[in-house]
């Protein structure tokens, strides 16, 4: 895990970037610089940190190929995300014995505070994702979709008949299975042709 600070081009004061591993990015400085702090974890380090291999998956933010990768925060509640982010950097620079746990409260903190602000801004109906069929979906999802896009398949790997899964996912999602999993199909082949169009410009 890293926590680093930077001059980087963000859209205005108090954008919040939040860019699961499936996101294609860049970071490009221009002539307009802004001071940005930035938090990089991988998956792994989260599923061990917190002993739920899904956990990430529970966010909104994470994972969502219906809502944007990104939140506007207010003047009020900026200070307490940047307060939070200066603890976690300054206790990865000078880690004691206890910092593991200390790590672990300002990340459940600082990941709930934001998806608090992510549904209000989305108009998400539920708070947190803990149904364990659509937790367990989604995870599928991103470890297979260019290999399956089938919803039967899926339905096998769950256990469970594509009825249920249907049903769930018209609850949660609004949209159908086959319709789910369509868009994240459409979603992976156009990070794949944007980043072979960026190699192909070099």
């Amino acid at each position: 895990m890293q926590a680093r600070s930077r001059n980087y081009s963000l859209p205005t004061c108090g954008t919040v970037l939040l860019l699961p591993p499936n996101k294609w990015r860049q970071w490009r400085q221009t002539e307009a610089s802004y001071h940005a702090i930035y938090l990089i974890f991988e998956e792994e380090f989260i599923s061990n940190f917190f002993n739920d291999a899904l956990y990430l998956y529970r966010f909104h933010y994470f994972h969502n190929i219906n809502s944007p990768s990104y939140l506007q925060l207010s003047e009020e509640e900026l200070p307490d995300l940047i307060q939070t982010l200066t603890e976690v950097q300054q206790e990865i620079k000078q880690l004691q014995p206890d910092s593991s746990h200390l790590l672990r409260a300002l990340l459940y903190y600082l990941l709930i505070r934001l998806n608090r602000v992510y549904q209000a801004q989305t108009g998400q109906e539920k708070s947190f994702y803990q149904e364990p069929v659509i937790l367990r979906f989604r995870k599928l999802l991103e470890a297979h979709i260019h290999e399956k896009q089938r919803v039967r398949e899926y339905a096998d790997l769950l256990g469970i008949s594509t009825s249920h899964l249907n049903k769930l996912l018209r609850l949660y999602f609004g949209k159908s299975t086959s319709e789910v999993i369509k868009d994240r199909l459409v979603l992976a082949i156009k990070n794949e042709l944007l980043l072979s169009n960026r190699l192909l410009w070099r």
